[in-house]
C-alpha cells in the first residue's frame, strides 16, 4: 500500500523506533552534515553511510553502523547482509545510549509547550 502524503512527527518518529537501519549514504557532492543522521543517533539506530564522508568520521566517533562503498551496490548489500548475520549482532551496544533515555511523546510534549500548542 503507498500513500501519498506528508506523514506527521509522531509517525516519524515511531519509524526510528522501529528501525534496523538508517541509509544516510549519500552522495558525495553532497558531503553534509544530516538530520536523518543525528536522529537516527538519538534513538541508537545504526546507521549506513558512505566511505571516508563526513558522516562517516561523525559515526566513528559518536555513533554505530557501517560505512559502504560509493556506487557499488554489490559490495553494499555484503555489508549489510554481514550485519545482520553477525552473530554479535544482538549483544552490540551503541555507544551513545541515547535512544533509551530518548522518550518521543515528552520530547513532542516539551516542543510542543514551547510553541505554545
Amino acid at each position: 500500500i503507498v500513500e501519498h502524503r506528508m506523514i506527521d512527527d509522531d509517525e516519524l518518529l515511531s519509524l526510528y523506533s522501529v528501525a534496523d537501519l538508517s541509509w544516510c549514504c549519500y552522495a558525495p557532492e553532497r558531503d553534509i552534515s544530516s538530520g536523518v543522521f543525528g536522529r537516527s543517533l538519538q534513538f541508537d539506530v545504526p546507521t549506513i553511510v558512505r566511505e571516508n564522508s563526513l558522516l562517516q568520521r561523525q559515526m566513528d566517533e559518536f555513533g554505530f553502523g557501517m560505512a559502504v562503498p560509493w556506487q557499488q551496490p554489490d559490495a553494499a548489500a555484503e555489508h549489510i547482509v554481514a550485519w545482520f548475520d553477525e552473530p554479535a549482532r544482538e549483544t552490540r551496544k551503541p555507544p551513545t545510549g541515547l535512544g533509551n533515555e530518548f522518550n518521543a511523546e515528552t520530547e513532542l510534549r516539551k516542543l510542543r509547550m514551547l510553541l505554545g500548542q
